[in-house]
């Protein structure tokens, strides 16, 4: 169960060219923009789909909830499951870097490994009744998983439909004349982000943090963010229009499955997942004990 905006982004533009090596010397680091160009600000700007998002508590309660339910399913089946090493819900992931990587102190500590949480893969046995106990939590909260799949991939939907706007190409074709510059010809954000140069280490390398920061740089001298902000703000508001009565359920249905796991999650004991011993429902207070 994991969550995957960004990941949408840069399938989106990873169609384009694949990075090349450096021809050149790499240049210095574009500066920052004046204080008037918008830059980070644009990225954490609230879309018409985030109403209908779940707020960081209410979705932290609801997954971890969700998880103290289905390991207490699977134990009935002699099964031990720890959980998900990501919370499912937390959509703020995408927020501030939702078109990309934005944030240059992100950029400058961990170049592009700053979100790489890898799936743990289920033994079979595990497998075969994960899907039925996850199901099982699910309905005890009254949480629609179908719904919740089809929000996030409206979501993605029109991420897509904006980085595909005019707009966007444009901005798009300004951002790679900047990090050409800088000695780091890319296309597009994405072959920079997906470069194999950077996959195999668990660690960035001195020249993936360049890189990184010259792509965080050269995003603000364009205004990249401020410009696909402004497509996905129209995609969205046409998405809302088409789709409002079936959003509107799932934000009553959400509401009620989250006061569900308000009720369950009792005093301030946050145990960890996973132990011997069944959880009692009185002590699953959740509510920021992970995000």
């Amino acid at each position: 169960m994991r969550l995957g905006l960004l990941a949408v982004a840069i399938a989106v533009l990873a169609a384009g060219c694949t990075a090349s090596s450096p021809a050149q010397p790499p240049a210095a680091v574009p500066s920052r923009p004046p204080a008037a160009l918008p830059t980070l600000a644009a990225a954490t700007t609230s879309f018409p789909l985030d109403a209908y998002m779940l707020k960081p508590a209410a979705a932290n309660d609801l997954d971890v909830v969700l998880d103290r339910l289905t390991i207490v399913c699977l134990r009935r089946f002699d099964q031990a499951w720890p959980g998900d090493d990501r919370n499912e819900f937390d959509l703020l992931r995408a927020g501030v870097n939702r078109f990309g990587l934005a944030d240059d102190d992100l950029a400058a500590s961990l170049g592009y490994h700053w979100d790489s949480v890898p799936p743990a893969e289920p033994s079979p046995e595990l497998r075969r009744h994960l899907g039925g106990c996850t199901s099982e939590a699910a309905r005890k909260l009254g949480w629609a998983p179908a719904e919740f799949a089809w929000l996030r991939q409206l979501n993605d939907q029109t991420l897509q439909q904006a980085f595909a706007d005019p707009r966007a190409l444009a901005v798009t074709a300004r951002w790679s004349s900047c990090m050409a510059k800088t000695g780091s010809p890319y296309a597009r954000p994405a072959d920079a982000e997906s470069d194999p140069r950077w996959r195999g280490s668990a660690a960035p390398s001195a020249d993936e943090r360049r890189v990184a920061r010259a792509d965080v740089g050269c995003k603000q001298q364009v205004a990249f963010t401020a410009t696909l902000s402004a497509a996905l703000a129209a995609e969205q508001d046409n998405a809302v229009r088409g789709n409002r009565t079936r959003l509107e359920a799932f934000r009553s249905m959400a509401a009620r499955a989250v006061a569900k796991a308000d009720t369950l999650r009792g005093d301030h004991q946050s145990p960890a997942p996973g132990g011997q011993q069944a959880i009692p429902p009185g002590n699953w207070r959740t509510e920021h004990a992970r995000a």
